[in-house]
């Protein structure tokens, strides 16, 4: 079973190490934060698949922690460490969606098994059949890797590249379902690179990202049947609105084909017959 990365939060050093190691030593990739609000941050930059946090540490507790996890990313695994045991703590965590809530000191066995409940719903959850294929166009490196974990993270299969030139390697090797390109890179332009590509196949959609929009890009973008023109900084839920979107309008798009490719070998029997 593939191993997930785990972020833990807490605000006691010893038990933040504790957990750390024992976690590690069962091949998870982790990540710690002190407290709420630097768990915050760091999940936005980490993008962990599990969270395991304390319920009480300052400037940002447990459950509001939850929360905006939540709201960045409702697929994230939760789990709930607490040293005060309350009934009504108990069930706002269960309206919360968490994986496990544990009470301090903390059973390592219990943990343990909390987190492969955690790594085998989120395998259960990418068995949803073949895997959209995305590539990612962006020649700003911290962009490009905050982009591609945060696909992956959607059970996509992301391809990426650092430019138009690369891209397009890329793409004649391999069956690409939506590109998202930006529209300014060295050497070949994002549109450009999407003409050459549209050239090559109309098998596909394509998505700009761009921090410098004009009128006259966007007019181009549409010339070139984009699904959709966001400007930069983006919003991840509207990117993952936009990009399901996409998905939905090929898969339409090859059902039609498929039907009439069908419709067709249908007439070509007929036709067979009345001159038999």
């Amino acid at each position: 079973m593939k191993k997930n990365k785990v972020m833990i939060v807490d605000d006691h050093a010893v038990t933040r190490k504790q957990l750390a190691e024992t976690i590690r030593k069962e091949g998870f990739e982790v990540v710690t934060a002190q407290d709420g609000k630097e768990g915050l941050a760091l999940f936005s930059e980490e993008l962990p698949e599990i969270v395991v946090t304390d319920l009480k540490m300052p400037r940002v507790d447990g459950l509001q922690l939850l929360d905006q996890i939540r709201a960045l990313a409702p697929d994230t695994r939760l789990i709930l460490i607490t040293a005060f045991g309350e009934t009504s703590i108990a069930i706002e965590a269960m309206h919360k969606g968490v994986v496990a809530y544990l009470k301090k000191p903390i059973d390592l066995n219990l943990l343990l098994a909390a987190l492969e409940k955690a790594a085998r719903e989120i395998a259960e959850s990418r068995k949803t059949g073949p895997f959209p294929v995305l590539l990612v166009v962006e020649d700003h490196q911290q962009t490009r890797d905050f982009l591609v974990r945060l696909l992956e993270k959607e059970g996509w299969q992301v391809l990426q590249a650092v430019d138009g030139k690369e891209a397009l390697y890329v793409f004649r090797r391999q069956k690409i379902d939506v590109v998202l390109l930006d529209i300014i890179m060295p050497g070949k332009s994002g549109l450009r690179t999407l003409q050459q590509m549209r050239a090559l196949t109309d098998d596909f959609e394509a998505i700009i990202l761009t921090g410098h929009s004009d009128e006259s890009r966007v007019s181009q973008a549409v010339h070139n049947g984009v699904a959709d023109f966001l400007e930069k900084p983006v919003e991840r839920d509207h990117l993952l609105s936009v990009i399901r979107a996409a998905l939905d309008k090929l898969n339409t798009r090859r059902a039609e084909k498929y039907r009439a490719g069908d419709f067709q070998c249908l007439l070509e029997l007929d036709d067979k017959d009345e001159t038999t």
